[in-house]
C-alpha cells in the first residue's frame, strides 16, 4: 500500500519558532478536524496511522497530518470524515 496522508488542520506558526519547539493551537485544531475524529485517530494502532506535525520554514502555517499505513483504516477515515478532506491532500 502506498502511504496516504491527509491534512487535518493548520495554524499560524509562532513568531520565531524553531524546529523541535512547536506550539500547537489545540482549540483551532479541534475546531477544524473535530474532537471525535481526533479521538478516533488516536485510538488506532501506530501500524495503522500516526499523527504528525508538518512544518516548512517558508510556510507561515504548521499542519497536523494523519499518515495512514493501513488501507482499511484510511478507507474508514475517508468514509467517516470525507467532508473534512482537504482537496490538496
Amino acid at each position: 500500500m502506498r502511504n496516504r496522508s491527509f491534512r487535518l488542520a493548520r495554524w499560524f506558526a509562532a513568531e520565531g519558532w524553531e524546529p523541535g519547539s512547536i506550539d500547537i493551537d489545540w482549540p483551532a485544531v479541534q475546531k477544524q478536524s473535530g474532537r471525535e475524529c481526533l479521538n478516533w485517530l488516536l485510538q488506532l494502532e501506530k501500524t495503522q496511522c500516526q499523527l504528525i506535525v508538518e512544518t516548512n520554514p517558508d510556510d507561515p502555517y504548521h499542519y497536523l497530518v494523519a499518515e495512514f499505513y493501513d488501507e482499511l483504516a484510511a478507507t474508514e477515515y475517508c468514509l467517516r470524515w470525507a467532508k473534512y478532506l482537504d482537496a490538496s491532500s
